[in-house]
């Protein structure tokens, strides 16, 4: 019997559609796979892809939401690795309104204005960054774009599943739930969540992710705190990663007239 010339074009194309469907089913990766990666893996990736990163400098827009009131400053940030920060905070007409350095858990924070340099640490929670209200560690957070993996590498993990293709990760310091929500195939973090109880205490979240030189950075980094009702979205406009930075670099000298004082006095109230 011969095969009518439609229903052979016909056959033909629908040949070709479900090749194409089975072809972008097997590059596509499982949503859920069901042989996960170790979590041990995950968080080793993750901290080989944060130890790629030499030195960074950047410059940003960062608003911030205080109680419905809405403030803006821009950022000049500079990193070296394994944790040195130097952050310049800018007002209006490029005004230096703070100088932010942070080495290890060391803080010193300069307010020219003023000319007064606040010296600490980093366990000085209740310290913020003036022009911001956000504390040190969601201000050094934001500017690397990555989070502290210490305390999920420490553990113990409560959680580890997939969900939605994003390898999930809890841990239950103290009390606090804090997760994460990696994609394995780029080793970047894209969310975390601290809760107290069933409430969200802290969300922090990384966007807008693009390669340089081989890395992945963000490009946009939200932190919310509903504790505080306070937010903060940075932006990055500008970015260069392992530039070849140095110390000196990252090094800001005070006058001899400076007038230093206990980074605690730089509080909430602020």
């Amino acid at each position: 019997m011969p095969i009518r010339c439609h229903d052979f074009v016909r056959s033909i194309v629908g040949s070709i559609f479900i090749s194409i469907f089975l072809s972008l089913s097997a590059c596509r990766p499982p949503s859920n796979p069901s042989n996960p990666l170790p979590v041990s893996t995950i968080l080793k990736n993750l901290e080989d892809a944060t130890g790629r990163i030499k030195d960074f400098k950047g410059g940003a827009d960062i608003v911030a939401y205080i109680n419905d009131r809405r403030g803006r400053v821009g950022a000049r940030i500079r990193y070296l690795a394994p944790d040195r920060y130097r952050i310049d905070i800018q007002g209006g007409f490029m005004r230096i309104m703070a100088v932010l350095l942070i080495e290890n858990q060391n803080v010193l924070l300069y307010t020219p204005r003023e000319n007064t340099l606040f010296e600490g640490t980093l366990h000085d929670h209740e310290v913020v960054v003036p022009g911001l209200r956000i504390s040190l560690a969601d201000m050094r957070t934001a500017a690397l774009g990555s989070i502290d993996l210490q305390p999920y590498v420490e553990g113990p993990i409560t959680e580890y599943r997939y969900e939605n293709g994003k390898a999930l990760i809890s841990i239950r310091p103290a009390g606090r739930t804090r997760t994460i929500w990696v994609d394995p195939r780029k080793s970047v973090v894209i969310k975390e969540e601290e809760r107290q109880g069933d409430e969200i205490s802290v969300t922090r979240t990384f966007e807008q992710y693009n390669k340089r030189k081989g890395i992945w950075r963000p490009g946009r980094i939200r932190i919310r705190s509903d504790v505080r009702e306070e937010s903060m979205d940075l932006v990055y406009y500008t970015q260069s990663v392992n530039g070849g930075l140095k110390r000196s670099d990252l090094t800001v000298r005070f006058p001899d007239s400076v007038i230093r004082r206990p980074l605690r006095e730089v509080m909430i109230s602020r």
